[in-house]
């Protein structure tokens, strides 16, 4: 849970940095893109996180990846159902969305950043 609840920081924190340099650069609709597509970005994560600990505790792997998919492709709806939603707010807005909710895949950098310096270190 502990890992999760970090995610979910990092999240916001990227979010948050995200929006302000919208505000900062004279856009505020983005910066309300923002804000509004993070809940989204914080839901496809939660599910997928939730599907692969699933998965880890029942023991399947490539064989059982119907629950994978299936978690996938209402990622896809809900991902594709807010930018639609966005889109009605105007570009501005969407494309602040758009960022919301790809900031969990932002978010994977500072893992890759971590593994990087733990590399670094063991040499």
């Amino acid at each position: 849970m502990e890992y999760t609840l970090n995610r979910v920081w990092t999240l916001a924190a990227l979010a948050a940095l995200a929006a302000a340099l919208a505000l900062v650069l004279g856009f505020p609709m983005a910066a309300a893109g923002v804000a509004a597509g993070l809940p989204v970005g914080i839901v496809n994560y939660l599910m997928m996180f939730s599907v692969r600990r699933q998965m880890a505790a029942a023991g399947t792997g490539k064989a059982d990846a119907g629950p994978l998919v299936q978690r996938s492709m209402m990622r896809l709806l809900l991902s594709a159902t807010a930018l639609l939603l966005a889109s009605l707010l105007g570009p501005e807005f969407l494309i602040g969305a758009l960022i919301g909710i790809v900031t969990e895949i932002f978010s994977y950098f500072k893992d890759a950043i971590q593994i990087f310096m733990a590399l670094g270190r063991k040499e």
